[in-house]
């Protein structure tokens, strides 16, 4: 196990012709594995298996992030059709680009925690942005993974936009001096504390007063809201793009809040 971990944890997309499924595989008995079954879950595309590798309250806080942003896509659509396409319809990092872009994973440092749990620092590679084409903002991320053991399993935990920018955080970009003296450049994720301190959205730079659960609940029933401004869209309730949307923000409350966040640095 250690000559495995450090020679780092790298998978690829050709890797996983003979790998079995998440969801149908036994428990994961270690951090690395873990790390293993995720990556294959976000290769494949496999939203609920990477949630079910997700241990509470961050599966929770995925969900709720997916959730709304869903919701934000459905009245973006909504308002293309109505009043033509707009030059960008979203200021904030995507969630499920980021959580189902990652790519390959190499492990760089582990550190096992007082209380059990495991630290891995891990060097991300996204997939290319499939909207525009274009390459991510870096060609590599550095971030730090929290993997604990719940009931015998191992469930792996790690930063996702825009959850990075709301808890204080941000990719710090970087340049890599490589064997032969290229340089290339990379990112690192900075957060002000450590993961497990800032799942509570009352821990964050500007505090929501929900819990995770509240926020959750919230959510779904903002993909329902969406759905019906929709409708009320297509169907000429408003006069003009920007009062459909002061609209459906006003009525999303908190939820809006989630996607209001610049995404700066290009990340992800």
């Amino acid at each position: 196990m250690f000559q495995r971990m450090a020679m780092g944890l790298v998978l690829s997309m050709a890797c996983l012709t003979g790998c079995a499924r998440p969801e149908r595989a036994g428990p994961t008995e270690s951090p690395e594995q873990a790390l293993d079954r995720l990556l294959i879950a976000c290769v494949a595309g496999d939203q609920q298996a990477m949630l079910e590798l997700t241990p509470q309250p961050y599966r929770e806080l995925c969900q709720t992030f997916l959730l709304a942003e869903e919701s934000h896509d459905i009245v973006a659509k909504a308002l293309d059709e109505k009043f033509g396409v707009a030059k960008t319809n979203r200021t904030h990092g995507s969630a499920k680009r980021d959580l189902l872009g990652l790519r390959k994973a190499q492990v760089m440092n582990r550190t096992v925690l007082e209380n059990g749990n495991v630290k891995l620092m891990v060097r991300e590679t996204f997939a290319d942005d499939k909207v525009s084409g274009k390459r991510r903002g870096s060609p590599a991320r550095d971030s730090n993974y929290l993997v604990v053991n719940v009931d015998g399993a191992w469930q792996i935990a790690r930063p996702f936009e825009p959850w990075i920018q709301l808890a204080g955080g941000k990719a710090e970009k970087y340049f890599q001096r490589m064997p032969g003296g290229l340089d290339v450049e990379a990112a690192k994720v900075v957060l002000p504390k450590e993961l497990d301190k800032l799942a509570a959205p009352s821990a964050w730079p500007k505090p929501i007063d929900r819990s995770v659960a509240e926020l959750l609940e919230e959510a779904t029933k903002a993909k329902d809201l969406a759905s019906a401004f929709a409708r009320d869209i297509g169907g000429g309730k408003y006069r003009t793009r920007a009062e459909a949307q002061n609209a459906h923000r006003k009525a999303s409350g908190v939820i809006a809040e989630l996607m209001a966040t610049p995404n700066e640095n290009g990340q992800p």
